[in-house]
């Protein structure tokens, strides 16, 4: 997916500001596991929950307002309670950063769970080669 750099996103050096980067992947998440059919309402309305337990950043460059930015998101590894999604941003073909998630399938009383079937099959579709 793709996003403008808004003015409010940026900081005093007129760059997209550190921490709208991680705001782009859950966009981008989101985003993702719509186009295959996974919704987190539903997961919600189950009792299920995928928390981060970790997220990280690694910034190769800058964008800037107007800019676009492109997102690009992948499924780096599932396993039978856990999930590890990998992004790409880049800006005018040039690589500005890349990071991860790393979430793990919880109930109301965050206990872990395991994947339904369904939805495990859907991210194992997009596993990244």
């Amino acid at each position: 997916m793709s996003i403008r750099v808004r003015y409010a996103e940026t900081d005093q050096m007129q760059r997209a500001y550190y921490g709208r980067f991680f705001e782009w992947f859950e966009a981008a998440r989101s985003e993702f596991c719509r186009a295959r059919g996974i919704r987190y309402l539903d997961l919600e309305e189950q009792g299920l929950f995928l928390p981060i337990l970790e997220a990280s950043c690694k910034y190769k460059g800058a964008a800037r307002y107007d800019d676009e930015v492109t997102i690009y998101v992948y499924v780096k590894e599932i396993k039978k309670r856990t999930l590890r999604m990998g992004y790409l941003l880049t800006c005018d073909s040039r690589e500005i950063a890349e990071g991860e998630t790393y979430q793990m399938l919880i109930d109301k009383e965050g206990k872990p769970r395991s994947f339904p079937t369904e939805i495990f099959d859907r991210f194992c579709g997009s596993l990244s080669p």
